[in-house]
């Protein structure tokens, strides 16, 4: 029992660290719970959101049939923490079976490191179940190298189809998953081609069971897919970096160089880089025995994820999310497997330099595990965007049109959702399915009138009619500063001598790893205002 305390403790930490509700949202959780929503009433899919898969939709259905509605979107984000805590479990019985059990502690602990791991935990994201079963797939990898039999590949298909299915950007994987079928047989043909053609008959047959949907709209599954992802390779198109010029390297640059900000802490980026270099070309470099050869199912897709999506021009740190077990993996075996047989080669002593070393990485831990406390103090705060759904319920009647003037609006819009038009993605509030949302700049619908206006910004319109806003009290925005820059004094003065900084900081710790607005105002036309208080008044 006691060999399981360590193991434990790092789940306590997960558990402390990534269940708060409410949370700040983030507006590509609308297109799986609009999903699902969807799915829930009428048992359609809402199929121009097929790239963010089926796994979450499912959890949102079960979520609102269980517990209902209104409780749906919180038991929707509780079940996306259990698949993160499900991925720290996951990580760390990949490392104990290709390395050992220091290995998998540290793999554990640096995973928990990473800020956007731990936040994106705490949403209702298709990267966090395509993440546990990609790491899944992994290990179960390691069964099949042990003993190469049908049940261990259908079982290793079974898991990529499920994180398949749960986003398609995984797809890329399937590639480095057939080279690993191949090293294994030690690229001879003969022995290679038939597991590898299972593999992909196996993947393909439970990905369309798992996600019959993509058939049954099998061209918007192609278009999407084909269209949407493979061909941003080499356009520019880059929603963060625009007016950069870009060149090769900019897509790894832009990676390595969030990878170190929010992904994880600098020492375990550089531990883990290290290590995967390292043991990629020293494992395939000499003639390696089998046992050797399988740690490279945790560095070969930990360098191939970082490598092809680099190629890419449009950037999103998401597309990495697979690879973030690996990359902790990757820094605690280079750690305790490579340092710990090289350090005799030094001149320093060899206690002192593994008290340094252990002193930069506890201290580098300790300083993310602060940064995550203070970023999860601040999300736990930014409740606007709850605040707003409670005022659209309170001012909305059945059939109203509601539009959204804002970007992040544009995962509202009920045209995404298909027929019947509905109010899919807020039915958390308890606003009526009838009611229509809408985001003009990228619907399909175009109302002749609206009934309420939702905008970012205030706005000078004589037939339009302030009827609410929506913002934080001014208790609660001081309580943030103090949190972000420790005091509101400090942050007056850091406003008059160093402005960008706290641009920075405040992105940091409210956009990085997915922001929203925190000020909405509400809008009615006065055309409306009349017509409901007649309505009001009559009813009365």
């Amino acid at each position: 029992m006691k060999k399981y305390i360590p193991i434990l403790l790092v789940l306590c930490l997960f558990s402390v660290m990534a269940f708060h509700y409410p949370y700040q949202v983030f507006m590509d959780e609308f297109s799986s719970y609009g999903s699902g929503m969807k799915l829930y009433k009428y048992s359609h899919f809402a199929n121009i959101w097929v790239t963010h898969g089926i796994i979450n939709p499912y959890i949102t259905e079960a979520s609102a049939y269980i517990l209902g509605e209104s409780e749906s979107f919180m038991a929707s984000r509780i079940a996306n923490g259990i698949i993160g805590l499900f991925t720290v479990i996951a990580a760390y019985l990949l490392a104990r079976k290709l390395f050992d059990e220091k290995v998998a502690i540290l793999s554990g602990v640096f995973l928990m490191s990473s800020p956007y791991f731990i936040v994106s935990s705490h949403r209702e994201l298709s990267d966090n179940p395509a993440t546990l079963f990609f790491i899944l797939t992994l290990l179960a990898f390691v069964r099949y190298w042990e003993k190469q039999d049908t049940k261990n590949l259908f079982i290793l298909s079974f898991f990529f189809s499920l994180s398949l299915a749960s986003k398609l950007t995984v797809g890329p994987y399937f590639a480095i998953i057939i080279f690993l079928l191949f090293l294994k047989n030690r690229f001879k043909l003969k022995e290679s081609f038939t597991p590898s053609l299972l593999f992909v008959l196996f993947t393909g047959l439970l990905f369309f069971m798992i996600f019959p949907h993509t058939l049954l709209y099998f061209r918007d599954f192609y278009n999407e897919f084909m269209g949407f992802q493979i061909s941003r390779t080499g356009n520019d198109i880059d929603p963060f970096r625009t007016g950069e010029i870009k060149n090769f390297l900019s897509g790894y640059k832009f990676y390595y160089s969030e990878l170190k900000e929010f992904g994880f802490p600098y020492i375990v980026m550089v531990l883990s880089f290290l290590g995967i270099i390292y043991y990629s070309i020293s494992l395939l470099k000499k003639n390696s025995s089998s046992d050797d050869l399988k740690k490279l199912i945790v560095f070969l897709p930990a360098a191939f994820g970082f490598l092809f999506y680099g190629s890419f021009n449009s950037y999103y740190m998401r597309y990495l999310m697979p690879i973030f077990p690996l990359i902790a993996i990757s820094a605690a075996a280079f750690t305790f497997s490579m340092l710990r047989e090289k350090l005799k080669k030094y001149i320093i002593p060899v206690t002192l330099l593994k008290i340094i070393t252990c002193g930069i990485i506890i201290f580098s831990l300790l300083f993310n595990f602060r940064l995550i406390w203070k970023i999860n103090e601040v999300k736990k705060r930014r409740t606007e965007f709850f605040d707003l759904a409670h005022k659209i319920k309170q001012y909305e009647k059945k059939g109203d049109i509601i539009v959204f003037d804002f970007p992040q609006g544009f995962t509202f819009d009920s045209s995404n959702f298909g027929h019947p038009y509905g109010a899919y993605p807020l039915m958390m509030s308890g606003i009526d399915e009838k009611t229509i949302l809408v985001y003009p700049p990228a619907s399909a619908i175009h109302p002749e009138k609206f009934d309420i206006l939702i905008t970012t910004n205030e706005i000078s319109d004589e037939k339009l009619m302030l009827i609410d806003e929506v913002s934080p009290p001014a208790e609660m925005e001081d309580e943030i500063l103090a949190i972000e820059f420790g005091s509101k004094e400090r942050y007056k003065e850091l406003l008059n001598t160093n402005p960008s900084y706290v641009e920075k900081q405040i992105h940091f710790m409210e956009k990085e790893g997915g922001g929203y607005p925190t000020r909405f105002f509400i809008y009615t036309t006065k055309e409306q205002s009349k017509v409901k208080r007649e309505s009001s008044a009559s009813s009365g």
